[in-house]
This record gives structure tokens, sequence and C-alpha cells, in this order.
């Protein structure tokens, strides 16, 4: 985490950080180290992870649209979590799944991210910090 924690105190001293990731370590360590504040309700997507790893266990359709529920909240805290606290920093996990494609496949969460621009690219993370600081 050495490399990702100096990118990110060279350009966001303090920064306030929420990540987008199955990883519920990915973000907590590296804040605290930062001196930052986690902005997120949760500490990862471990719902979505969860509910897409069940939906392929089943071919029940109630049970799909259930874990699809599931999903569309994890998605909804993240973008309200987004909104309400403007992070300096997103970390995207870059490991198994894309998590840069799921958020980029909803419009909302689309639209929040263009507020960032990619950072750096380092130990499977994609470093995003935010355009204006001072929204």
């Amino acid at each position: 985490m050495r490399p990702i924690y100096e990118v990110i105190a060279k350009s966001a001293p303090r920064p306030t950080v929420i990540g987008i990731t199955s990883d519920i370590a990915l973000g907590h360590p590296l804040t605290r180290a930062l001196g930052g504040k986690w902005v997120g309700r949760v500490c990862s997507q471990w719902i979505t992870a969860n509910a897409k790893i069940l939906k392929e266990e089943t071919s029940d359709p109630v049970q799909h649209a259930r874990y699809d529920e599931l999903e569309a909240y994890d998605r909804n805290l993240l973008i309200e979590d987004i909104r309400r606290g403007k992070p300096d920093i997103i970390l995207v996990e870059q490991v198994g799944f894309d998590w840069m494609k799921w958020a980029m496949s909803d419009a909302v969460l689309k639209r929040e991210l263009e507020n960032y621009f990619p950072l750096a690219q380092m130990h499977r993370t994609l470093i995003l910090r935010r355009k204006s600081v001072a929204n």
C-alpha cells in the first residue's frame, strides 16, 4: 500500500475516501494511514458481490429479482455517499470483477464519476481523484 499511499498523499492530504470494491479492507487501513476520512456508510460493495454469487447459484426468477434489488440498494448507497461525501479519492478494485464497468453501467453513478479523473493505477487498484475539491 505504500506506493498508493504516496500517490494519494501528494495529491490530497488528509483526503475523504470511498471505494468501489468487494474488498472490505481496501480503503480503511489506507484512509487511516493518510489521516483521512471514510465517507461511505459501508466498507465495500459486499452486498453486490454476494448477490452476484448467489444469483449464479439459482435459476429461480423470484430469487434473481431479490438479488437484483439488493444490488440496486447497494449501488444507491454508493451514489448517495459519493454525492453527500464528495470524496477526494475513490479507490476502484481491479481484481476479478470489473468494478469500473459495473459502476459505469449505471447512468446516475456514471454521471457522479464524471467528476473524477484517473490519478494512478497500481497494485490492482484504480485511484480516482475529484476534479474540483471546492464543491
